[in-house]
């Protein structure tokens, strides 16, 4: 009996020590990362770029770049790499990397490059329908132009075009780099209220 004993105990100190070879980070997921990254920015325009990443096990994420330029900024929580290059900043700058960790395992988007041009060839006009009353349908007497938002990001739209004739319903914007660009309207009256904001369209420049 007190062999059978001994035996049991052994079982079960062995079942302990198998048990904890199998440590948590063996069953974490690597987090996952994509998305395809601007490759050009022109002169006086702004850059943003921030990739999609999703996490199966919802851990805390911290992002990092390697090769990251001069002119630009990067957010370690969103992984968002961004800025407005100057004259002093033309050229192309390779081998940039975004890669996203969970404390354990990490994941990166390929090796991608930024064109910062002088000029660039791509234009889109837009064109729209003056607005002629308010929301509650009275006349509208006092408007005074339009401004013109866009970006290379439907959640970011970061330049602008005043347009202080009421009286325009088109514009060309040129200048435009190599991306998709989406655009979107704002009305505004002499005593400065603003229109919602319209529709967004969008076009790709190649």
């Amino acid at each position: 009996m007190q062999k059978i004993s001994a035996c049991h105990a052994f079982l079960a100190v062995a079942v302990v020590l198998i048990a904890g070879c199998f440590k948590d980070d063996d069953r974490n997921s690597a987090p996952d990362i994509t998305g395809a990254a601007i490759t050009e920015v022109t002169l006086g325009r702004t850059y943003s770029f921030t990739p999609s990443v999703t996490d199966a096990d919802d851990d805390i994420l911290t992002f990092t770049i390697t090769n990251q330029p001069a002119w630009a900024t990067f957010d370690a929580t969103l992984g968002k790499l961004s800025g407005k290059p100057t004259a002093a900043d033309v050229g192309t700058y390779p081998y940039i990397v975004i890669a996203v960790s969970d404390g354990e395992k990490s994941a990166q988007l390929a090796p991608f490059s930024i064109a910062v041009n002088e000029f660039s060839n791509g234009t889109a006009t837009l064109s729209w329908e003056p607005p002629t009353e308010h929301e509650d349908g009275s006349p509208l007497t006092t408007l005074a132009g339009y401004r013109v938002l866009y970006g290379t990001s439907a959640n970011e739209l970061t330049e602008s075009d005043e347009l202080a004739n009421p009286g325009l319903a088109r514009h060309m914007i040129d200048n435009l780099s190599a991306a998709t660009w989406y655009f979107a309207v704002v009305a505004y009256t002499t005593s400065g209220l603003e229109s919602q904001l319209s529709s967004i369209v969008s076009t790709t420049i190649y």
